[in-house]
């Protein structure tokens, strides 16, 4: 790997105990620093006689032909590659800077040169971890028969990219200086086209050449005249949660006893995948939310959860947008469980040491304001969600 840590402190709060309250928790403070290649100064391996790159896995022999695993382009280049090899690597690793396994590739192949390294990309990684228990008995005046016990944890984790190596923007808020990794990037929708005049008197959308009434109409950020991908901002949060928690009790009096966990998630977002869902693509059957509410000539309303309707996918509609984007935010009823143990002198009788009954459930609510289909589904609102579990049962021992 070419990665390695810059700098890295580890910060923890010392453990302490308070009554019965068992609390720990962390900050973390990370500058990774990405190590890339730049021709400065260099000579050849002489056991390198050629070399192609493909989109392939990397493979080495000293007389045979060297492979580099490239996303999405094929080059080939003759046996003063070098100089040209380099060049590529250094516009490739501007355009996926994020790719792991290219990081990798590209040093197995240079690892055998003399090429020097610079830092090009410089990462802030920050965040807190705390979690609480607490075990007690409430009060002895219940003669111990209640007991409590609590626990609850709570993760924030974010980064913000310093320095990327990124060519220099026409605009500077196409910048991803500043924001995180993961940030997400789109156009600006406005709401949809009335119809085919005002489509005729808004800037062109380079997205597709046959848009027209009913389709997305999106906001021309840098008044160029078109519409295109100069035209994304950042919108909305990362796709990975930068909060996570979650919190639960258990109790019991005399025999009975009851528990619950709730599961939550917070800063995130992520985007409706339009082509997913797309009814009569490939056959596909309306959700609900699309036959209820889509934009028709006889609905002509510009904020319609749907556009146009349509058995093929209309490119400008499937753009990363605010009108796809959501709230990944949630808070889920993870477990619950109600029990009963039957008392020892009723039990005895029938030979059994222990007889406890219950019922439970899990995934049984969520608290979120994405309403459509489950949060955790993300953008495929015909994937395959949680399941809700309820289950009833008898424990015994002999």
């Amino acid at each position: 790997m070419i990665n390695k840590i810059k700098r890295n402190i580890f910060i923890i709060i010392p453990i302490f105990i308070i009554s019965n309250i068992f609390f720990t928790s962390c900050l973390t403070y990370q500058e990774l620093t990405i190590d890339t290649l730049i021709p400065a100064k260099y000579t050849f391996a002489p056991e390198l006689k050629s070399a192609v790159i493909v989109n392939n896995s990397l493979t080495y022999k000293k007389t045979g032909i060297h492979k580099v695993k490239l996303p999405h382009k094929k080059y080939f280049v003759d046996s003063v590659w070098l100089e040209n090899f380099a060049q590529i690597a250094v516009n490739k690793l501007k355009e996926e800077l994020q790719n792991r396994n290219f990081f990798d590739s590209v040093y197995e192949v240079l690892k055998h040169t003399s090429l020097e390294f610079y830092d090009i990309g410089r990462f802030l990684i920050f965040g807190a971890v705390i979690s609480a228990n607490i075990n007690t008995f409430v009060s002895k005046s219940f003669m111990n028969s209640l007991w409590l016990s609590a626990r609850a944890n709570f993760t924030y984790a974010t980064n913000e990219i310093v320095v990327n190596g990124e060519p220099v923007y026409p605009y500077d808020y196409m910048s991803r200086i500043g924001h995180s990794i993961d940030q997400q990037w789109g156009l600006v929708a406005e709401r949809l086209f009335v119809d085919d005049v005002e489509v005729a008197n808004s800037p062109a959308q380079t997205y597709s050449s046959n848009y027209m009434a009913g389709d997305i109409k999106y906001v021309d950020v840098n008044n160029d005249g078109k519409v295109d991908d100069n035209d994304m901002v950042p919108i909305g949060y990362p796709r990975i949660p930068e909060i996570v928690y979650g919190f639960g009790v258990s109790a019991g009096y005399k025999n009975f006893d009851f528990s619950f966990f709730f599961q939550g998630s917070a800063r995130s977002s992520f985007f409706i995948d339009p082509s997913a869902i797309s009814p009569f693509v490939k056959g596909r059957n309306a959700l609900n939310v699309i036959a209820d509410d889509h934009w028709s000539t006889n609905n002509p309303d510009p904020f319609a959860f749907w556009p146009r309707l349509s058995d093929k996918l209309e490119k400008n509609n499937t753009v990363n947008s605010t009108w796809w984007l959501r709230d990944g935010s949630f808070l889920r009823l993870k477990s619950v469980e109600l029990g009963y143990t039957l008392p020892k002198d009723l039990i005895t009788k029938i030979k059994l040491k222990n007889l406890r009954v219950y019922f439970s459930g899990n995934n049984l609510l969520t608290f979120s304001k994405f309403k459509l289909w489950d949060p955790e589904m993300s953008g495929n609102g015909l994937g395959y969600p949680p399941q809700m579990i309820i289950n009833a049962g008898i424990i015994a021992s002999f």
